[in-house]
């Protein structure tokens, strides 16, 4: 991932032709963002993120780190955090690496975009929600230069 973001982002800041002005990237809940708030169901998921998944730990990071110090001005950045699954069944770490918080084919609900670890994040989010949000950011640009963590808000199992 984090090789790819390189090139695109070379690209879309030397290349003369390109229009790239806004990008929305997908991280992860492993990736710690300047600001994020401490709390101790995070600590513990990434921590075995961290232990069982150290690869992917490492290329969400690299590819947070990447991002976030991208001139906003010219690629009007938002790393938004959230992770999800295609299935509900949880059999081994891996499947409970891309299940946290659960991306769910539910209705679209209201989208908590808060920080991590504030408290009011929580665990899931469903697709349709997600696509409002997204919609809805490319339009208001309220988290340009920031890395939100997406949730319905307060649903821990």
């Amino acid at each position: 991932m984090t090789d790819f973001y390189e090139k695109l982002y070379k690209l879309a800041l030397e290349e003369p032709s390109s229009k790239v002005r806004r990008t929305l990237i997908l991280n992860t809940a492993s990736y710690k963002h300047p600001g994020d708030g401490s709390r101790w169901i995070w600590r513990l998921l990434v921590s075995l993120i961290h232990k069982f998944l150290p690869d992917a730990y490492r290329e969400v990071n690299a590819t947070g780190n990447l991002t976030s110090v991208q001139p906003v001005d010219k690629l009007g950045w938002t790393l938004f955090r959230c992770v999800g699954g295609a299935s509900t069944n949880c059999m081994n770490v891996a499947d409970l690496y891309f299940r946290v918080p659960f991306l769910t084919n539910g209705t679209a609900k209201p989208t908590i975009a808060t920080i991590a670890g504030s408290g009011e994040d929580g665990l899931i989010l469903s697709r349709k929600s997600l696509a409002v949000w997204l919609l809805t950011e490319l339009e208001e640009g309220k988290w340009i230069g920031k890395a939100p963590f997406l949730s319905s808000g307060g649903y821990w199992l």
